[in-house]
C-alpha cells in the first residue's frame, strides 16, 4: 500500500472523530446557552410581583382607634416602599418589622399590636415588587437586605424613631434580610428571626432540588450566574456570616415541622456557629404552632390558621411564652 494511501486511511478514520467532537461542543454549546436563559426566565418568575400568598388581615375601624397609625415611604434604590410607622407615647423603642416573601404590610398585624401594646414603636413596609410598593417583581433576595437597609435609614432620618433604639423582627425571607443586614448596620440593638433560611443560593437550590429532583442541580450554576448578574457581589451573603461579623445578638425561631425552609438550609441549623454574644436559638416543637408561620401563634390560633384564613387580627392569640422571649430579648438587647 501506497504511503498516500495509508494517509488518506488515516484521515478517513479520523473525521468521524472529529464531527462527534465538534457534534458534541455544539450541542453543549447550544445546552449552556438555553440553560442561561432558561435560567433567568425562572430567576424572573421566581421573583416576580404576584399576589399575596400570606393572611392578611383587615385593619379596622376599631383599630386605628387603638392603634393609630401613619403612611409613609421609603426610597431604596430605584424604588418606592409603602409602609406604615404606628407611633406609641413613651415608647421603649422602635421594632422595623420585616415580611416575608410574597406579604404585605397587613400580613402581621397581630405582632404589631402586640408590640405596640408592649410599647414599642413599629415600623411596616411592603418589599421591592410587593403589596403596595413599586417594582416588577423583587430582584432576588439580596433586594430584600437593600430594602430593610433602605427602611433603617429612614428611620435615623425621622426626628422622631432616630432617637430611639432601634430592633428588626423579621419572618422567613424578611428573617433572612434582617439578618444580612447587621453586618452594615451596627446602631441595630438586635433582631428576632422567625423561619429564616441562613443562605439564600443553597436555599433556591434545596427548593428547586424539591420540586424538580435531582435534574435541577444541572441550572443551578446559571441561577446562581443570573444571581450574581442582579444582584451584585453579595448576592451569596449568608445570615450567619452577617450576624458574626457585626456581633449583635439575634432570637432565632424555628418550627420542627417548617415546610418551606428545610431544617439543613435554616439559620437555626447554625447555632453552633454563631459567635454574637447575647444571641438564642429556640426550636417550636409543639404541634400546629412548630409550622413555617405559625411559631407566635397559640396553639388554638394556628389551629384554625391550618382550618382556614383568620381576617380579623384580634381573633389571633399569640403564645404567652413568645410573647414573654421577645420582650425579654428587646429589653436584655436596649
Amino acid at each position: 500500500m501506497k504511503q498516500s494511501d495509508v494517509k488518506n486511511d488515516n484521515l478517513s478514520r479520523k473525521r468521524p472523530v472529529r464531527r462527534i467532537v465538534a457534534a458534541a461542543a455544539v450541542i453543549l454549546a447550544v445546552f449552556i446557552c438555553l440553560s442561561f436563559i432558561g435560567a433567568g426566565i425562572i430567576f424572573e418568575l421566581i421573583f416576580r410581583r404576584t399576589e399575596t400568598t400570606g393572611n392578611i388581615y383587615e385593619y379596622s375601624r376599631s383599630d386605628a382607634e387603638k392603634y393609630p397609625r401613619s403612611e409613609i415611604e421609603i426610597i431604596s434604590g430605584n424604588e418606592r416602599l409603602f409602609g406604615h410607622v404606628y407611633d406609641v407615647p413613651d415608647s421603649r423603642g422602635v421594632v422595623l418589622l420585616c415580611s416575608g416573601f410574597h406579604e404585605n404590610t397587613e400580613c402581621h398585624l397581630p405582632e404589631v399590636f402586640f408590640l405596640a401594646d408592649s410599647g414599642y414603636d413599629v415600623v411596616t413596609f411592603d418589599f421591592t415588587g410587593h403589596g403596595r410598593s413599586s417594582g416588577s417583581g423583587i430582584n432576588g433576595f439580596s433586594q430584600a437586605r437593600s430594602d430593610v437597609n433602605a427602611a433603617l435609614e429612614y428611620i435615623r432620618s425621622n426626628e422622631v424613631l432616630s432617637c430611639e433604639p432601634v430592633f428588626l423582627l423579621g419572618y422567613s425571607m424578611g428573617a433572612y434580610a434582617a439578618a444580612a443586614s447587621l453586618s452594615g448596620n451596627g446602631d441595630v440593638r438586635g433582631a428576632v428571626c422567625i423561619s429564616a433560611f441562613n443562605d439564600p443560593l443553597g436555599y433556591m437550590y434545596s427548593t428547586g432540588i424539591s420540586h424538580a429532583g435531582p435534574i435541577a442541580s444541572l441550572g443551578i450554576p446559571f441561577l446562581w450566574m443570573w444571581s450574581r448578574i442582579r444582584c451584585g457581589e453579595e448576592h451569596g451573603l449568608t445570615a450567619i456570616d452577617s450576624i458574626n461579623e457585626s456581633g449583635i445578638p439575634v432570637l432565632v425561631l424555628y418550627g420542627s415541622d417548617d415546610k418551606t425552609v428545610p431544617p439543613d438550609q435554616s439559620l437555626y441549623a447554625k447555632e453552633n456557629e454563631c459567635t454574637a454574644p447575647g444571641s438564642t436559638f429556640v426550636l417550636v416543637t409543639e404541634p400546629e404552632r412548630n409550622r413555617h408561620m405559625t411559631i407566635l401563634m397559640s396553639e388554638s390560633s394556628a389551629a384554625e390558621m391550618k382550618n382556614g384564613a383568620v381576617d380579623d387580627a384580634d381573633k389571633v392569640v399569640l403564645d404567652s411564652g413568645m410573647k414573654e422571649l421577645i420582650l425579654g430579648f428587646l429589653e436584655n438587647c436596649a
